[in-house]
């Protein structure tokens, strides 16, 4: 996820905390201590990743890509937990019962994904981003991907598979009724005075 990158970034620049960063793709979590030392583990083994009973600890969660299509939930733990996930409750269902919140990020702004598009490790035109903006919205993943052919693919399934009366009813619902229907429907992230983003 782009935004765990962005959180990793982030959470590097503070030294005295550890960031444990787990991926579901890989069956890996990565432990980065605030020593600067850092260690691989496989998810099976994350009850000995001691840096998770830590309240100081940030524990960032990658549901992605499990192989067989599952869903999995984060490792309930004291670390301040952040999941990346699609709006698919099944990812974070046992958060939000044990006191977690929910916190809808906006999607990338053309203008944004312009300026990192050059930078990307194989660099993409203006008129290219956004042609795939026009096409994928502010997801950054679909943007700004080096395999834009998946993505239009999966966009492709994702309309085919989704009837009319499920995105009907996701309308104005902060999560999908189907698993494709966020993939069809542009979520608008709007400013709540009690929100605290």
């Amino acid at each position: 996820s782009w935004f765990l990158s962005y959180v990793l970034y982030r959470a590097s620049e503070m030294s005295t905390r550890t960031v444990v960063f787990e991926s579901v793709a890989k069956e890996r979590l990565w432990v980065f201590g605030a020593d600067g030392s850092v260690r691989r583990v496989r998810a099976k083994d994350r009850d000995i990743v001691a840096e998770l009973n830590n309240p100081s600890t940030i524990y960032l969660f990658d549901p992605a890509g499990h192989s067989t299509g599952q869903t999995r939930e984060p490792y309930r733990c004291l670390a301040f937990t952040v999941i990346a996930s699609s709006p698919n409750k099944n990812n974070y269902r046992d958060m939000l019962k044990h006191g977690g919140e929910i916190l809808f990020m906006p999607p990338w702004l053309l203008a944004e994904l312009r300026a990192i598009a050059p930078f990307m490790p194989k660099p993409l035109s203006a008129v290219e981003v956004e042609r795939r903006f026009a096409r994928h919205g502010g997801i950054a993943r679909g943007v700004l991907s080096d395999k834009p052919g998946l993505w239009d693919a999966q966009l492709q399934a994702a309309v085919e598979s989704c009837n009319l009366g499920a995105v009907k009813r996701s309308l104005g619902l902060s999560d999908a009724d189907e698993s494709a229907t966020h993939k069809v429907v542009a979520y608008k992230v709007v400013e709540d005075g009690d929100a605290p983003y």
